[in-house]
């Protein structure tokens, strides 16, 4: 259950993602699930929300989903980004 620091690809933030996130959103979001030499993760960027019910979007940042690198999953109301491919 990891991750790592965003990086910067083109004009967009990437995101990687390791451990049992990567598998649980590659099959929730349709995204690639990688095999490297420390496990499976994703390599993406945020789409959109999923879980919001009423809230606006504008209250959330994706940044607030990791902490020290980590990939933390859908917080207490089960509000998390959705993602897609990096390109």
């Amino acid at each position: 259950m990891g991750g790592e620091q965003p990086k910067r690809k083109s004009d967009k933030m990437t995101y990687k993602i390791s451990g049992e996130h990567a598998v649980r959103l590659a099959e929730r979001d349709g995204v690639t699930l990688k095999q490297g030499e420390c496990g499976q993760f994703i390599e993406v960027e945020p789409l959109g929300w999923v879980g919001m019910g009423d809230q606006n979007a504008d209250c959330y940042h994706v940044e607030d989903y990791f902490s020290g690198g980590q990939y933390l999953g859908p917080d207490c109301d089960g509000t998390e980004p959705t993602w897609i491919d990096a390109t």
